[in-house]
């Protein structure tokens, strides 16, 4: 009598979250060198016309990070409605489902510091750019972090209740919190700014505190991804 070693052929969380990524990736990154493509031509224009540079090309950075967190609500929303659906007919459990769902956004944030960080980096380099007037550092990128994360937990939100309920009142509701979500990281980043530029004080202590609803938000997004219920929501 032979016997047969059962082996596990359940796909991991990584496996599962990067199919099909590839062309999402590649959109994302076409978006962003298009954006800083046209940003230096208008730069170029204005050094050789006029002898001095645009300014828009001191935004090409935070042009790269607002593109990125458009892809990361568009990736959230699908990743949140479609790819659970269509990734439950793997047959993995719904905690892997749930995992595996977070993994383009943590690649496209991921990319996106990486994007940050270059494009940072190579403009004193570029003689028909200026020096910004905003020196960036360590903290500006993590307020934009913080930015992508929120982002990301507003689109899974307010696409979880809508998946779980089907629209309503609590539909609305989640649109605002949503919309509360990113707006609390995205003040911290333009008071930062604001700050950095010399045209406003430091941004007052108390505004942190305020990153309780974004952190509540993505812990309340975990529990409806793998669960499917936040209290009584289900």
């Amino acid at each position: 009598m032979s016997t047969a070693t059962t082996v596990s052929r359940t796909p991991s969380a990584w496996r599962l979250g990067t199919v099909n990524i590839k062309p999402a990736v590649l959109i994302c990154l076409a978006t962003v060198f298009a954006q800083f493509a046209l940003n230096a031509l208008i730069a170029g224009f204005f050094y050789v016309t006029r002898g001095r540079s645009s300014e828009n090309i001191y935004m090409a950075a935070l042009n790269s990070a607002l593109i990125m967190g458009i892809f990361l609500i568009v990736a959230g929303i699908n990743q949140t409605i479609s790819y659970m659906r269509a990734g439950s007919l793997s047959g993995a459990p719904r905690r892997t489902l749930a995992l595996s769902s977070y993994v383009i956004s943590a690649v496209l944030i991921a990319l996106g510091s990486v994007i940050w960080w270059v494009l940072i980096l190579i403009q004193p380099y570029l003689t028909f750019m200026t020096t910004s007037a905003i020196t960036t550092g360590v903290d500006t990128w993590l307020i934009i972090v913080a930015v992508w994360i929120a982002c990301d937990a507003a689109a899974r939100f307010g696409s979880n209740v809508f998946r779980h309920r089907g629209g309503g009142w609590e539909v609305a509701i989640a649109v605002v919190v949503g919309a509360v979500t990113v707006a609390v990281p995205s003040t911290w980043l333009i008071l930062t700014l604001m700050d950095k530029a010399g045209v406003a004080g430091p941004m007052p202590a108390g505004l942190w505190f305020l990153g309780i609803i974004p952190l509540a938000v993505v812990i309340a997004n975990w529990r409806l991804t793998s669960t499917g219920r936040i209290r009584r929501l289900n």
